[in-house]
């Protein structure tokens, strides 16, 4: 019986682990979780408010059209520019 129990309780062990191991190495740094927050104001899909999520194909339009008049005042592209890219160190 003991020997059972003690098989159970390793092979748990080992799963516990494994799974900690593969969590730890799908971490995004901190660069990367900005560029994509980044990305989702370019494309529309940050909300404010009380804003319904996900967002409408109007509310990302109208986000974009504001992204844009915010931070792209005077600019003919809409892509990404020197306000959206991380300073290199």
């Amino acid at each position: 019986m003991n020997a059972s129990k003690l098989a159970i309780v390793s092979m748990a062990g080992a799963l516990v682990l494994g799974s900690i191991s593969t969590t730890a190495s799908a971490q995004k740094t901190r660069d990367q979780v900005r560029q994509e927050l980044l990305q989702a104001q370019h494309d529309g899909l940050v909300v404010a408010g009380k804003q319904p999520y996900p967002p409408t194909a109007e509310t990302q339009a109208r986000n974009k059209e504001l992204h844009a008049i915010t931070k792209h005042a005077g600019q003919t592209g809409s892509g990404f520019d020197s306000h959206d890219y991380i300073a290199q160190q």
